[in-house]
């Protein structure tokens, strides 16, 4: 057990334009720290709960909003949101974020990697264009590219699951940035993130990617509170153990970091982390290697 995850909401870290607030991050740092723990954080750029996610001074029209509302498919009811990042002022938005945070945080030992949430896009409750979706993803690649300078010794991580049709070009382009991959599940048996190419449909599940790039960059799959109950999104297949889960991550996935999260399995969690198959090696049994994106790991 290596440190910790946290999760802050855009907006929880912006107050206003260019006004920051990383006041609860680095009372987190400072006591992991003291512990000889690391920290990485997330920052959420989509909700699934109605939640906004954009600080409020982007809600006009120099930013369309900001943000859009997202439903679950087949339904008009708000379930959550996701930021306008085909907006070029949303995007340098973003980027102005993360380069106050690399100036802040990515010379401190302790502050292990930054990252941002899940790349499915969400089913939008009004229209989105093509060209809006294509621009969506375009910029997340080039934050990213700003990420890297702003956290040149920093892990910089994206989780990616959906869509499937963009994934070869999009991971193909993470890991020549040498961003961290990783999924917001770890499901088993789950069919869309375990499909592989085949003449009829190529685009390949994100799963795969893992064993294409291993190596290259580092591997860093997250369990969600679902991937504890079941090992497929729809409940159809079966509960897993814990240590079930701990192989995919470790053998299909082959993972250099797993992020495991805290809720009612979390005693289970650790009782298997706590075994000596984990306990004996620096790695808790994981990938140790340095990836080839960088030139030199901090132990």
């Amino acid at each position: 057990m290596k440190g910790m995850m946290i999760r802050y909401f855009w907006n929880d870290l912006e107050k206003s334009k260019g006004v920051y607030d990383f006041s609860s991050i680095d009372k987190r740092l400072a006591e992991l720290s003291a512990r000889g723990k690391r920290l990485v954080i997330q920052v959420q750029t989509k909700s699934f709960n109605k939640r906004q996610v954009v600080p409020s001074y982007m809600k006009t029209a120099e930013y369309e909003g900001g943000e859009f509302y997202t439903s679950d498919y087949g339904s008009t009811e708000i379930r959550g949101r996701n930021i306008k990042l085909w907006n070029l002022q949303v995007r340098n938005r973003l980027t102005a974020l993360f380069e106050a945070m690399g100036k802040r945080y990515n010379l401190n030992p302790h502050f292990e990697g930054i990252g941002m949430i899940e790349t499915a896009f969400g089913q939008p409750i009004e229209p989105v264009s093509n060209a809006q979706i294509n621009g969506f993803y375009d910029n997340k690649i080039i934050v990213h590219q700003k990420m890297r300078q702003f956290f040149p010794n920093t892990m910089t991580i994206q989780e990616v699951n959906y869509p499937r049709p963009i994934l070869t070009s999009f991971v193909g382009s993470l890991k020549n940035i040498g961003t961290a991959l990783s999924s917001p599940d770890l499901f088993i048996e789950e069919k869309g993130l375990l499909f592989e190419a085949t003449q009829y449909d190529p685009h390949q599940g994100i799963y795969n990617y893992y064993s294409d790039f291993s190596g290259m960059i580092p591997m860093v799959p997250t369990v969600m509170p679902k991937n504890y109950k079941n090992t497929k999104g729809d409940g159809s297949g079966y509960v897993p153990t814990i240590s079930q889960i701990l192989a995919f991550a470790r053998d299909k996935l082959e993972a250099n970091y797993i992020f495991w999260t805290r809720e009612a399995h979390y005693m289970q969690v650790l009782e298997v982390l706590n075994q000596n198959a984990q306990k004996n090696f620096p790695a808790g049994g994981l990938n140790p290697a340095c990836p080839a994106a960088y030139s030199s790991c901090v132990n």
